[in-house]
């Protein structure tokens, strides 16, 4: 077996990256556990939730001296979409993932309908998405902001409406709702983040607010979309149904227009579901990161569990399985995007981690909807993420720390950088790319091998590879369904396993 399969024509580069800089990486992502939500408040509840969500620093200032002071507003009941403020409790480890295990959040602001009154936000009532954030107080502005995004699965005719907004953080005197320039509803009104202060100045114009969004089917771009704005430069606040200038940070092919291109992510299916957005930050670091749940196996259809179909219920875009996954993005590409030196779909995700080994409800593989909001204690670098229908059907909130050890770039001292990558994409269909990095000059082999030990892929044998980064993209597809490890060997050696489902 293993001699036919040299016989395998391998199509593959290897190349050195220019320095990443140091970017944040899965194994910085520390987690620290989960909390239970209130009971329902005002007119709604968390049922069905987990819609959108920003860290507030100010919030439940007589909180305890636990570590995890401010607050989070959240999203409600998906029928009401109405607002309210938790506290924080310390999060909960449960071994067991146990939700009574788990502490609960307090109630401090009641929930509130901030769309009452802004424009026609009212009549968006099928499947709704939003997008939320607060920013400190920007340009003419006194007081800092929590900021909206509103939009609708569907948006044509009367639910074709300005999308943004912004309120004071007692969720009272609500502005809006404006339009973020010409751009496609369907890919600017879902999830918002704050772009860092000193990146905004430096690369777009000090707009400090990320929004966009990812429709499945392809609709927002075949990835996740992302704009930049700064609703107070256009006035404060800009009068209702202003054009809010924008800078194109990612933008992959749409399936809604006629579009003739086929630019995606990495591994896109359009049964992909990305709900929520963060720009991390620690210790120099840096990472742009998506939650969402991804279809991974074979390539998605439309119709329901069972296969394709144009009239069946629970019908929508489905693949032959879903995982929870954060996927990371480089800022050094978006500053390329935003000078024009690399295209909005040209950007790809730089690593991969599967989150559902963290989460409470997931019974099958098939399972969609594993992830909500997230949004970022930057001070504290802590990473708190919505997921749905555990409690009851409501959601709780889980919480990482973002850790990056002080003896250099990438977290190992210079004389250590010896990092072979997982695979990405990993379930593998047809191929993988494969990221490693070495500290000097070296022979490098790379070589894939099944559970048996024996080698089936040699991917190459190379002498006096230079020192830094680089990748190699591998075709598998004349390998069959299965668990393989690869194997990086030069003067030292490391193994991972890497697993092909192609249906």
């Amino acid at each position: 077996m293993a001699q036919a399969l040299t016989l395998v024509i391998l199509s593959f580069f290897l190349f050195p990256y220019v320095s990443w800089g140091q970017r944040i990486l899965p194994r910085h992502i520390e987690y620290l556990g989960a909390f239970r939500l209130p009971a329902g408040s005002g007119g709604s509840n968390w049922e069905y939730s987990g819609h959108a969500m920003t860290y507030y620093p100010y919030g439940d200032p007589n909180g305890p001296n636990d570590g995890f002071p401010g607050s989070i507003f959240g999203i409600g009941h998906a029928w009401h979409m109405q607002v309210s403020e938790i506290s924080i409790p310390r999060p909960v480890i449960s071994p067991t993932k146990n939700i009574n295990d788990l502490p609960t959040a307090r109630t401090l602001r009641e929930f509130t309908d901030v769309r009452s009154g802004i424009g026609s936000l009212n009549v968006l009532q099928e499947i709704v998405r939003v997008g939320m954030e607060y920013l400190p107080a920007q340009g003419a502005q006194t007081t800092g902001k929590l900021y909206f995004a509103w939009g609708a699965h569907f948006q044509e005719d009367e639910q074709n409406v300005a999308s943004h907004m912004w309120c004071e953080t007692d969720l009272s005197n609500c502005r809006g709702a404006w339009w973020v320039g010409s751009r496609s509803l369907y890919s600017v009104n879902d999830y918002m983040f704050e772009i860092p202060a000193d990146w905004a100045s430096r690369h777009v114009q000090g707009m400090r607010l990320a929004t966009g969004r990812y429709r499945d089917g392809g609709w927002s771009g075949q990835g996740p979309a992302l704009y930049a704005i700064a609703p107070w430069s256009d006035g404060n606040p800009p009068p209702p149904n202003a054009r809010l200038a924008n800078i194109q940070l990612l933008q992959y092919s749409t399936s809604f227009y006629e579009d003739t291109t086929d630019y995606k992510m990495d591994d896109y299916h359009h049964s992909d579901e990305w709900t929520g957005g963060a720009w991390l930050t620690a210790a120099g670091s840096s990472a742009i990161i998506f939650a969402g749940t991804k279809g991974i196996g074979d390539s998605a259809w439309y119709g329901n569990e069972n296969g394709p179909c144009l009239e069946c219920p629970n019908r929508g875009w489905w693949s032959s399985a879903f995982q929870g996954r954060f996927i990371f993005y480089d800022p050094a590409d978006l500053v390329k995007v935003a000078e024009g030196r690399m295209k909005p779909y040209e950007p790809q995700p730089y690593a991969v981690m599967n989150i559902d080994p963290y989460l409470y409800h997931i019974d099958s593989s098939q399972q969609k909807y594993h992830t909500g909001a997230l949004s970022y204690d930057r001070e504290r670098n802590i990473l708190y993420m919505f997921e749905p229908f555990v409690d009851e059907d409501r959601s709780i909130v889980h919480a990482w720390k973002i850790h990056i050890p002080q003896t250099g770039e990438s977290g190992l001292p210079s004389s250590e950088r010896f990092i072979l990558d997982q695979n990405f994409p990993n379930p593998v269909k047809n191929r993988t790319t494969i990221r490693f990095s070495i500290p000097y000059q070296d022979a490098v082999a790379l070589s894939i091998y099944n559970t048996l030990g024996r080698e089936v892929l040699r991917v190459f044998n190379r002498r006096n590879v230079d020192p830094g980064r680089h990748r190699v993209s591998v075709d598998m597809t004349n390998l069959p369904n299965g668990v393989y490890f690869y194997s990086l060997r030069t003067s030292r050696q490391a193994t991972r396993r890497m697993m092909i489902l192609k249906h």
